[in-house]
């Protein structure tokens, strides 16, 4: 015959309480890092972007990083955006150049010619 583990009311209550303190904390990481994405997309949204690609490689899952040094705020801005195969297609690369108009979701990508910048493509953000 199997043996039966029989808990005490008070090492019940403990359990319970960890068990509610756990699935709680989890709980409320994954609500902060939403919230905390969402302000983060309606800042890259507002924001006007206007710089040179200084990094970008293929990562797993259908993604693509890049890395941009922003002109505007002299400051380098990582996005790791979906669909890479629209960056191998259109052959994004280091030293192209993107510019993102305020309020819009519509990435342009330019690639350097003889005479400066010609217009590659357009990404559309995910948002």
């Amino acid at each position: 015959m199997k043996d039966v583990i029989k808990l005490s009311r008070t090492q019940n209550i403990v359990l319970a309480s960890l068990f509610i303190l756990i699935v709680s904390s989890i709980f409320i990481y994954f609500i902060r890092n939403y919230f905390e994405y969402q302000e983060w997309l309606k800042k890259v949204k507002i924001n006007e972007i206007k710089g040179i690609i200084i990094d970008s490689k293929k990562e797993e899952r259908g993604c693509y990083y890049i890395k941009i040094n922003d002109l505007i705020t002299k400051t380098k801005i990582d996005y790791s955006l979906s669909g890479d195969f629209f960056f191998i297609d259109n052959k994004i690369k280091v030293g192209d150049s993107v510019y993102k108009k305020p309020n819009s979701k519509i990435m342009i990508f330019y690639k350097p010619n003889l005479h400066g910048y010609e217009k590659c493509c357009e990404y559309e953000l995910e948002m």
